[in-house]
């Protein structure tokens, strides 16, 4: 278990350096369609900062940074896992 969320957590902060070597200005000015408003399991650090959310949505797990990690107030990024297994049968 240990390994598997260590795995995780390396892969989401890879994801979230690249992610925030490609953010740009974070206002949309689009209209939402459907929102998913369920809970999100949180990986929290002991100082607060550079916290992971995780849910499903549909077949797919999203990975969501709330901020950067670079002290500075960059904004967070976004990941998905297409059809990942512990999503199956989820419903958004």
């Amino acid at each position: 278990m240990n390994k598997i969320l260590t795995g995780i957590i390396i892969l989401v902060a890879l994801l979230l350096v690249i992610g925030l070597a490609a953010c740009g200005d974070t206002k949309s000015d689009s209209d939402a369609g459907e929102v998913n408003k369920g809970s999100a399991d949180v990986l929290a650090y002991p100082d607060g900062f550079r916290n992971v959310a995780h849910k499903c949505d549909g077949p797919n797990m999203v990975y969501s940074a709330s901020r950067g990690g670079d002290g500075e107030g960059a904004g967070g990024a976004v990941a998905v896992a297409p059809n990942d297994p512990r999503c199956k049968g989820v419903q958004p």
